[in-house]
């Protein structure tokens, strides 16, 4: 997987969400976890692994073309250590915590259907994930009247994949 596939992905998960944002988004987390290395700290996400560096001392090496003997000064070179909910997952054990539920024991991911089975009541995380919808698309619709060209089909196409997402949570 490439940058370009990873944000496409997201884009894909979260169709609220301008591609540029994302791509800003994706950006920040590489630099970030990039600037800690370089600063001499760890990084570290749970379940997924651990991102430090290690020295290597410096050694006496060989230029292929020559055969010549180069000395090699010390550097640091990059280091990750996967974690143990990754390891589980590529080699294909139950994970050991699943996805969350709410206290009656039905699903509350955003990218599920909602449950319905307890009289018709929706809850709290889908209602406060509707909120957020909403107030989202106010914004677009407000950007939306001063809008012209290109932006106005973009924000018509942004406002409908909003709408879309609100249908799936009610």
């Amino acid at each position: 997987m490439v940058k370009s596939e990873l944000v496409e992905g997201v884009a894909a998960r979260n169709p609220q969400l301008f591609r540029r944002d994302i791509v800003q988004v994706v950006e920040a987390i590489f630099a970030e976890i990039t600037g800690a290395l370089a600063r001499g700290d760890r990084v570290e996400l749970r379940g997924f692994g651990i991102f430090s560096t290690r020295l290597r001392l410096a050694r006496t090496g060989l230029n292929p073309l020559t055969g010549a003997k180069v000395p090699v000064a010390d550097k640091l070179a990059p280091y990750f250590r996967t974690g143990k909910e990754l390891r589980e997952r590529l080699n294909h054990k139950p994970r050991r915590a699943e996805a969350p539920v709410d206290r009656i024991g039905k699903l509350t991911q955003p990218n599920s259907t909602p449950p319905r089975s307890y009289a018709g009541a929706i809850p709290r995380v889908w209602l406060v994930h509707i909120q957020t919808l909403e107030g989202e698309l106010k914004n677009v619709e407000t950007e939306l009247r001063v809008a012209t060209g290109a932006d106005a089909v973009s924000m018509r196409a942004r406002a409908e994949n909003i709408r879309n997402a609100i249908a799936r949570f009610r």
